[in-house]
């Protein structure tokens, strides 16, 4: 069957559909440092090599700290051996190595960037090939009395970091500074997230979660458990069961098989069939093998 739209992209390939990431772009990220460092993929599948400690995980920690919350950023699950040492602040700072202090005879790490003040900014630009939009997430990220601030940024359009992103004046300047260039500038991860999801096509944060695990992941050892956790809606079922199904049918069991007494009237027992629960179904398994919600985990 012949295409109803072709649309090619600069190369002359394909397009592929929706939003697909054209560069990502880091200035003083990890060891990344004093210089813009940039991956272009152009909307296209990438393959990303070199040898260790060429900063691999560094960039691909750079795309998710753009579309992760903190809070769920795993940067070690994909590191080999016993040391798990990657953060958010370590890579603001650009962290490495370590080496002996002669007060203390402990090793101490090794920083690049002085422990207040120094900024690092991470960017992408996502593209859609079908609809000619462009689409530019950033973050600029630095330490102050040892906790993290950032502004959240959201644009229309490819914006980089050396035109849009220097030269931003004081921290009373920035902000307005960022509008100015055209940047939608948010202080929290929540507030950043709701606005570029849409933009971006993004259903939800479970999506994000699926992505955040997908990438930076090694290895499944139980491809069922990520499904039903990271890919499945959640499901009430279990709730239903305990809550609703087991204690009606409980009850309608017991009102089965009480007897009459004097004091029932025919008034007060309409006419209308009497419902026997059958024996041996699925319920009465249940409640026999004194089911939990444990089982289902």
């Amino acid at each position: 069957m012949q295409k109803l739209l072709e649309i090619k992209d600069e190369s002359g390939k394909d397009a592929l559909p929706g939003f697909r990431l054209k560069r990502l772009e880091m200035y003083n990220w990890g060891t990344f440092h004093q210089k813009v460092e940039c991956l272009v993929p152009e909307g296209r599948w990438s393959l990303l090599v070199g040898g260790n400690g060429t900063g691999k995980s560094t960039a691909v920690d750079a795309l998710r700290t753009l579309l992760v919350p903190p809070g769920s950023l795993t940067y070690n699950d994909a590191t080999t051996g016993k040391k798990k040492d990657r953060s958010r602040k370590s890579y603001i700072r650009g962290t490495y190595g370590s080496e002996s202090q002669e007060e203390t005879a402990t090793a101490q790490p090794k920083h690049l960037r002085p422990k207040d003040g120094t900024q690092s900014i991470i960017l992408a630009v996502f593209h859609n090939y079908y609809t000619r939009g462009d689409v530019t997430v950033a973050q600029i990220l630095w330490v102050q009395d040892d906790e993290i601030s950032a502004y959240y940024l959201i644009a229309e359009g490819d914006k980089n970091i050396k035109t849009h992103l220097t030269r931003l004046g004081n921290s009373r300047e920035a902000a307005k500074n960022l509008k100015t260039r055209g940047f939608v500038v948010q202080k929290s991860f929540d507030s950043y997230s709701e606005i570029f999801r849409p933009k971006l096509g993004i259903p939800n944060r479970g999506a994000m979660e699926v992505f955040n695990q997908a990438i930076g992941v090694k290895e499944v050892t139980d491809l069922n458990l990520f499904i039903r956790k990271h890919m499945l809606a959640p499901s009430d079922g279990v709730d239903f069961l305990e809550t609703k199904l087991i204690p009606h049918y409980r009850e309608l069991r017991r009102s089965s098989s009480r007897k009459p007494t004097k004091n029932d009237s025919m008034r007060s027992r309409p006419n209308c069939p009497t419902i026997i629960p059958p024996k041996n179904s699925v319920c009465d398994w249940l409640i026999t093998s004194n089911w939990r919600r444990s089982s289902q985990n």
